[in-house]
């Protein structure tokens, strides 16, 4: 089945939320991906990879280094973030699961490749050509146990891939669009910085959509989507909001 064959290219706030979420979006989100045919990206998977292995991964070094209760603790100190809020939820699925915190770090072990393999269930994945490296990236173990994870930049194809979609990336940065005009900068010069390429990963996704031929994007985060998505010809919707999606399939 080629790219021209499925409806619908999933960001990665719906592949993240199939895992990290209240159990309400989790079955929305699933109930949308059992009824259309949708498709993903090595790129999109790489940035999952940096949300799911990088939480995971702290919420192992937090329960070595305190325990499940006291890592609660130490963590309730921190201000919320999407990174804390996700390794909140580990530590209370844990909390309610584990005997010990021995049992705690194998399950998070389980949960790495169970979440990995659950975000990309039931979706196509196709190389989108950025060579991104981050979709491969795999955790390493200390000698003591802690658990390192990096998530390096270089020898990816980005620069090749903005170059490609000159035209419409210039027509994006005539209509105000910030992170067009860096992306057109940077790839004139020399090479695409990570936090150029981080901060402009949504423009990055609608590209790789349109590329492939597919006509609808979906995402949790419609605005940062729409002004892009209506340049680029893409339709964009929430699966949480059944009236946009029969929108698009009626």
């Amino acid at each position: 089945m080629s790219s021209s064959n499925y409806e619908f290219f999933l960001d990665t706030s719906i592949l993240v939320s199939r895992v990290f979420s209240r159990k309400d979006i989790r079955e929305s989100i699933e109930n949308f991906v059992s009824s259309y045919a949708c498709i993903t990206s090595t790129y999109v998977v790489g940035e999952m990879k940096r949300v799911i292995i990088r939480s995971l991964a702290v919420a192992s070094n937090i329960v070595r280094r305190f325990g499940l209760i006291e890592g609660l603790h130490h963590l309730a100190r921190f201000p919320r973030t999407r990174l804390l809020t996700n390794v909140l939820n580990a530590l209370a699925f844990l909390l309610r699961n584990a005997r010990d915190i021995y049992e705690a770090i194998d399950r998070i072990e389980v949960m790495k490749i169970r979440l990995l393999i659950q975000s990309l269930h039931g979706v196509k994945l196709i190389e989108d050509n950025t060579s991104c490296p981050h979709s491969k990236v795999e955790q390493k173990i200390t000698l003591n146990g802690y658990v390192i994870v990096s998530f390096p930049c270089g020898n990816c194809k980005i620069r090749d891939f903005i170059l490609k979609h000159k035209q419409l990336i210039e027509e994006m940065a005539r209509t105000g669009v910030n992170e067009a005009k860096i992306l057109l900068q940077e790839a004139k010069c020399g090479e695409i910085s990570r936090y150029t390429c981080l901060s402009a990963s949504d423009l990055i996704i609608a590209l790789i959509a349109k590329n492939f031929g597919i006509k609808t994007l979906v995402t949790l985060n419609i605005d940062d989507f729409k002004k892009i998505c209506k340049i680029l010809g893409l339709q964009v919707i929430n699966p949480l909001k059944p009236h946009d999606i029969s929108d698009i399939t009626h």
